[in-house]
């Protein structure tokens, strides 16, 4: 698999730090594509010390024009582990994982 970036997003937080998502798809041949941002969220799903797998995932939410969203159609359409992401908060990578394409929503 190699992974080149797609799309990317930069942008600054509440407490002015630099918050960099970058999204890389599998076998991609292209220009990058600059999205914006609403929202990113790191959620784990740790509730104690009992919990048998602790997982982390991310819930990113992108402002798309509604009138054309062709661009976006190859992660909307994508397949398990077709896109790597990558969140980097003040240039420490933060989060990195792949996508799960059932969790997509338009």
């Amino acid at each position: 698999m190699s992974y080149v970036l797609e799309y990317k997003s930069d942008f600054y937080n509440y407490f002015q730090k630099l918050v960099s998502v970058k999204i890389y798809k599998d076998g991609y041949e292209g220009e990058v594509v600059n999205v914006r941002i609403s929202q990113v969220k790191i959620e784990n799903n740790y509730q104690d010390d009992n919990t048998p797998v602790v997982g982390k995932g991310v819930k990113i939410i992108v402002i798309a024009d509604v009138t054309d969203m062709t661009y976006l159609e190859d992660i909307l359409l994508s397949y398990e582990k077709e896109f790597l992401c990558t969140i980097e908060y003040d240039g420490t990578v933060v989060f990195r994982g792949f996508s799960l394409c059932d969790l997509n929503e338009r």
